[in-house]
């Protein structure tokens, strides 16, 4: 998606000159390049309206009044006077911006509204109602996408999406559209599903050969108990940003998941993910994806219990950054197998003292692992388990990180076992905030504070921002252990 305050018209955002000639105490004569809109101005010139003054466009830029005035590949009338490209579905006429800033033709697409008709056109100005009937018309290969209007969209039966088709779901809303679909979701062979602006329930992606793909924006996904996960993908390409993942609320068996990957690979931006019950996981992963042998990675998105696990990943390559873990019963992070580089992320209270056998950090039989600038705190585990806090293969390396006040049963510290410490912070708790926390009670807060100890420990690294983008080491020169760098 682009922005259109930056590219070619802020190159000439700074040549706009004063609108009135100040003559003495009071304004006498009319700046010549004043206008109120782009007819005012002459060829090759857009009326800026934020200065009323008629400016020279670049080469290949239009000047726009409106957007009736922009071409197919700009559509869009910036406040600036000159055509962009769309960056939101309401920016378009028909309710729709491609991926290239396009926006789609209304012929193009199925329109729903709760109040429409099945045997209309199913168009912007005769919607139809329901959404098996309009992925009828998607799945003949006459229409590239379905706009739901606001409201409630339910159906029971399941929706398959074959072969090499593009397709994007695009409602009004997270919590304006809801498709309460009983019946599953779902992207087989090499097809994409794009599906943005609404609530829904249960979306599968089961790819074939390179796979299938599946994008999610800005979006709720809610698990029931009709199915195991809430989003599976399987020798599929799932990528997400902002959106939220709730588990089925009654899992059965054991170990359902919120997401579940199968040789699939996963982008999650900017995710949260919730568990809702005691058996469920947040991220199930097994295998790599079978076409690409790419895996998953997170980047500041949340896991969020009650939950058995955060996220079980195995044989998959991982890689986790400024994200967090919490409130899981087993532990909030286990990797076994493939590689593992998780940086600036908090992992804190998970694990309970009679029921939970694993550290909250688990990594094993890796290929590769960077574990640094993470931050394990207030982690539990029953007294028997092999620890409570992070726990790996004997002698990897984890600089950078703090590790405290985790406890195996109700007063055995237990903070890393298995790998080699140097470098880190690993401290027990003494009861009160030493690390020097924003806040140790709810709503907790791993930034740091000037009083902590952890400010200006860390060693060199390749690790160049925290959790909050910020770069490392901070203002002082020296970079500060744990998950988050202190900026003044």
């Amino acid at each position: 998606m682009r922005d259109g305050s930056s590219g070619p018209a802020g190159l000439w955002r700074g040549l706009v000159a004063l609108a009135l000639t100040v003559a003495g105490a009071g304004c006498d004569t009319q700046n010549p390049d004043f206008c109120n809109d782009a007819t005012e101005c002459a060829a090759g010139q857009a009326c800026d309206l934020r200065s009323n003054t008629c400016v020279s466009l670049p080469d290949g830029m239009v000047g726009c009044a409106d957007d009736l005035a922009c071409g197919p590949s700009a559509p869009v009338c910036g406040d600036d006077g000159a055509c962009r490209a769309c960056v939101a579905d309401a920016e378009c006429a028909s309710r729709l911006c491609r991926d290239d800033g396009t926006c789609a033709a209304p012929a193009d697409l199925v329109y729903l509204a709760p109040t429409g008709d099945d045997a209309g056109p199913c168009s912007q100005d005769a919607p139809c109602r329901t959404f098996p009937h309009a992925f009828a018309l998607v799945d003949a290969g006459s229409r590239t996408g379905i706009v739901l209007a606001a409201g409630d969209y339910g159906f029971t039966e399941d929706t398959v999406l074959e072969s090499a088709r593009d397709v994007t779901i695009a409602g009004a809303g997270r919590t304006e559209t809801r498709l309460d679909n009983q019946g599953t979701i779902t992207a087989r062979g090499t097809a994409r599903w794009r599906v943005r602006g609404l609530t829904l329930v249960t979306v599968y992606c089961v790819g074939t050969g390179a796979g299938a793909s599946l994008e999610v924006r800005d979006a709720s996904l809610v698990g029931t108990s009709l199915h195991d996960n809430t989003l599976l993908a399987s020798t599929c390409a799932l990528s997400t940003s902002d959106v939220d993942v709730v588990a089925n609320p009654d899992p059965s068996p054991l170990g359902d998941a919120a997401i579940r990957l199968s040789a699939a690979s996963a982008h999650l931006v900017r995710t949260t993910v919730h568990g809702s019950a005691t058996s469920s996981i947040g991220l199930s992963a097994l295998g790599a994806h079978a076409g690409t042998g790419a895996g998953v990675t997170i980047e500041a998105s949340r896991f969020i219990g009650p939950g058995y696990e955060g996220l079980d990943l195995r044989q998959t390559p991982v890689r986790m950054d400024a994200s967090s873990v919490t409130g899981f019963g087993l532990s909030a992070l286990m990797v076994t197998g493939g590689s593992a580089d998780v940086t600036n992320s908090v992992f804190h209270h998970n694990g309970s003292t009679v029921d939970s056998r694993r550290a909250a950090v688990w990594i094993s039989g890796v290929s590769a692992l960077r574990f640094e600038f993470n931050t394990v705190a207030y982690n539990l585990a029953e007294p028997g388990a092999d620890g409570a806090g992070l726990r790996c293969d004997l002698g990897l390396s984890t600089p950078n990180n703090i590790v405290y006040g985790n406890l195996r049963g109700a007063a055995i510290s237990s903070q890393i076992q298995g790998c080699n410490p140097a470098g880190s912070l690993v401290m027990p708790s003494s009861g009160g905030n030493d690390l020097g926390f924003v806040s140790i009670t709810p709503p907790y807060d791993f930034h740091l504070t000037p009083t902590s100890p952890a400010l200006g420990g860390a060693t060199t690294s390749s690790v160049t921002v925290d959790l909050d983008g910020q770069a490392r080491p901070g203002p002082d020169g020296a970079a500060d252990l744990g998950a988050d760098e202190l900026y003044p």
